[in-house]
C-alpha cells in the first residue's frame, strides 16, 4: 500500500510509479494528495453532518482536530485508510491512461539505448544491383 504520508514524486517511483521529470511526478503526487483530502473531508462530513464540521473548521492545531475527530468521529482513521485503498485501487485501474506516467524506468525514451531497441531493419536493404 501507498503510504500517502508527505507523499512526493521521489516516494512515488518507490512504488514504480515514475513519471518523464521530478516535476510532473511532483505535481502528480500534489493532486493525489489533494484529491486524498477531498475525499476523506467528504467521508467525515456525510458521517457527522454540517454542523459538527462547521466546528471542526475552527479548529486551529492540529492536536485540536485530532480530540475533534475522535470525540465527533470516532472510526476517522478507518474513513482515512478506506479511502486510501479505494484511491490506490483507482490510481492501478487507471494506470494506463495517466498522462506522462511511465510503465517502468526503462519506458523512458531518454533512458533507452540504441542498442537496447530490438529493431529489425532487413526490409531497409535492398539487394537490387543498380550498378548495370
Amino acid at each position: 500500500m501507498i503510504d500517502f504520508h508527505n507523499l512526493t514524486g521521489e516516494k512515488l517511483s518507490t512504488y514504480g510509479w515514475r513519471f518523464e521529470s521530478k516535476e510532473e511526478a511532483d505535481l502528480f503526487a500534489s493532486v493525489i494528495l489533494e484529491e486524498l483530502e477531498v475525499r476523506i473531508g467528504q467521508s467525515i462530513l456525510d458521517q457527522v453532518g454540517p454542523d459538527k464540521a462547521e466546528e471542526f473548521d475552527v479548529c486551529i492545531s492540529a492536536d485540536e482536530s485530532r480530540r475533534w475527530l475522535e470525540k465527533n468521529c470516532p472510526n476517522y482513521q478507518e474513513i482515512v485508510i478506506e479511502q486510501q485503498c479505494k484511491l490506490e485501487r483507482e490510481m492501478t485501474a487507471f494506470r494506463d491512461k495517466i498522462p506522462g506516467l511511465l510503465r517502468d524506468a526503462s519506458d523512458s525514451v531518454a533512458d533507452t539505448a540504441i542498442e537496447d531497441l530490438d529493431l529489425n531493419l532487413d526490409f531497409l536493404i535492398d539487394d537490387t544491383d543498380f550498378s548495370s
